[in-house]
């Protein structure tokens, strides 16, 4: 469980996350992500 939840709003406003699929395809269950993008959403969620 994340300490803090990140929303797809707060994904949309990182430049470093916008190629990201999620983005373009809202209903994603599960998708693939780069070691540097997984470092981000870490971060934004407090891990």
């Amino acid at each position: 469980m994340l300490k803090k939840p990140v929303t797809l709003e707060n994904i949309k406003k990182n430049k470093y996350l916008r190629h990201l699929s999620l983005i373009k395809q809202s209903r994603l269950s599960v998708m693939s992500i780069d070691s540097k993008c997984w470092k981000i959403l870490n971060k934004m969620s407090n891990i």
